[in-house]
């Protein structure tokens, strides 16, 4: 996440280190620190990177197996994310990638990477806020991812990481996830992401068009002006009688 981007979200950054990249900021609230969350998720998802980590991580279920794809992802993060409490008097909040490479995090930091692994593998995800303590204020976040019909408790933070919270939560939408497409136009979208069709090219389109209209002649002469001949011929025959 770039300067530009923070200064977007309302902080006002200042750079401690070139490399990595990092930046220290004063946060008013909660909405800011969720407000830096949704980015870091909505860069991640677009890393290509992360896509083929996540490509690897589901590589042994089967296609349109949701649950395995959950499932072997939250395994990952938990083999490979110990979890850390921030610096003391420090809020810091990692990018997924950031995360990977150190192998460590705290809530902020599995909830991103969480976040952005999930979305990639094409789960519509919230960002939840606990009340652990029940006194109004949020001392833990996590995400949930939906699966079919069914939102469920992803938090790779704790013991069983699919079991519902017993204290009160938030839920924040992270994006808005449905398209303004329509239902038709977007699998046409999709494909045209997927890659450039032949017939997409100027010259090669005009040539595939050409043999479909040859095609479609080549049918008319077989199967049109024969039928129309024995229709004739039966016309002429009922005439004869």
């Amino acid at each position: 996440m770039d300067r530009y981007t923070l200064e977007k979200l309302g902080v006002e950054p200042v750079k401690v280190s070139d490399s990595p990249e990092a930046y220290k900021v004063k946060l008013r609230d909660t909405a800011q620190t969720v407000a830096i969350i949704q980015q870091f998720i909505k860069e991640g998802s677009e890393d290509m990177e992360l896509r083929k980590l996540v490509a690897d991580i589901i590589s042994p279920c089967k296609s349109k197996d949701f649950l395995c794809y959950l499932k072997r992802i939250v395994s990952y993060i938990r083999r490979n994310v110990k979890y850390v409490y921030d610096p003391p008097r420090l809020e810091t909040v990692q990018s997924a990638k950031r995360t990977l490479i150190l192998g460590m995090g705290d809530c902020d930091d599995h909830t991103v990477l969480a976040g952005t692994l999930l979305r990639i593998a094409g789960f519509p995800i919230k960002i939840v806020l606990g009340d652990i303590n029940s006194d109004g204020k949020y001392e833990h976040v996590f995400v949930k991812a939906k699966v079919g019909n069914r939102w469920l408790v992803v938090d790779t933070t704790a013991k069983n990481p699919f079991k519902p919270k017993p204290y009160p939560t938030k839920e924040i939408d992270l994006f808005e996830e449905v398209p303004a497409m329509s239902e038709l136009e977007k699998p046409q979208l999709e494909a045209q992401e997927l890659g450039l069709s032949l017939k997409d090219i100027p010259l090669i389109g005009r040539f595939f068009k050409k043999r479909e209209e040859r095609k479609r002649a080549e049918v008319a002469t077989k199967v049109f002006i024969p039928l129309l001949a024995i229709l004739g011929a039966g016309y002429l025959l009922t005439k004869m009688k």
